[in-house]
């Protein structure tokens, strides 16, 4: 009984989400207001599926967040290691062997491999990153992978 307390006591309890803020070099229009800032946190990695997914929001000049018209002002981002079952040289016709098949040698198997989460946590450490916190380091690779898909006309941020 004492732990049905204690569990129905952890679950009453406010959880804050504890995100970096990163602020744009220049504004990110979105809609009215456009965004000046964004809050974003790592919310899942998993090494079996090779899939990385952070959490962002977005924020305007006066520091409050912008509501794009979903529930949550909070919106997700995923890196994962997508693989194709060959390459555009072993096609042999429109759909054959492949779906991504659209000719002879020719397709977008090619285009549809994506090795995101191979790129951000299998990196080697080279001299020059020696003396980098791990966790800088870490969450340099994740920003410079995100912000191509999330920022408009190579936008970019520090962050704070």
């Amino acid at each position: 009984m004492k732990r049905l307390i204690v569990v129905l006591a952890l679950l009453a309890v406010p959880c804050w989400v504890l995100a970096d803020t990163v602020t744009l070099d220049s504004p990110q229009v979105l809609s009215t207001p456009s965004a000046t800032k964004m809050d974003w946190y790592i919310s899942r990695i998993d090494a079996q599926t090779k899939t990385l997914r952070v959490t962002y929001r977005w924020r305007d000049a006066t520091d409050g967040t912008i509501h794009l018209g979903s529930r949550t002002d909070w919106q997700t981002w995923s890196c994962r290691d997508i693989e194709v079952p060959g390459e555009n040289v072993d096609c042999t016709d429109a759909l054959v062997p492949h779906d991504c098949c659209t000719g002879v040698g020719t397709g977008t198997c090619d285009d549809m491999e994506d090795e995101c989460f191979s790129d951000v946590f299998g990196f080697i450490i080279r001299t020059q990153d020696v003396g980098t916190k791990m966790g800088v380091g870490l969450r340099t690779l994740i920003w410079n992978k995100m912000k191509a898909d999330v920022l408009t006309g190579g936008n970019d941020g520090t962050f704070d």
